[in-house]
């Protein structure tokens, strides 16, 4: 090769043996931390763009649209 030394073919197989298991290794654990990272999603109830699910499945914009939050705030007079 590059050095001058000769390479088996126990040597050659072994190595490719070895690169190719580092090669699944890393898909493999890229595959994991992908589905790590996957948070899964519903459509907003209202407007059916896909959100994080929440307890009214409804988006921020359609929730403050929805919700009136004065009406429930007291004011101490």
């Amino acid at each position: 090769m590059f050095t001058g030394n000769k390479i088996s073919i126990q040597t050659g197989i072994g190595t490719a043996i070895v690169i190719a298991g580092v090669a699944v290794y890393s898909y493999l654990m890229a595959k994991i931390e992908e589905e790590k990272q996957t948070v899964g999603s519903v459509l907003c109830c209202k407007c059916g763009i896909p959100m994080a699910p929440n307890a009214a499945n409804m988006c921020v914009k359609c929730l403050r649209y929805e919700a009136d939050i004065t009406e429930v705030v007291r004011v101490n007079d």
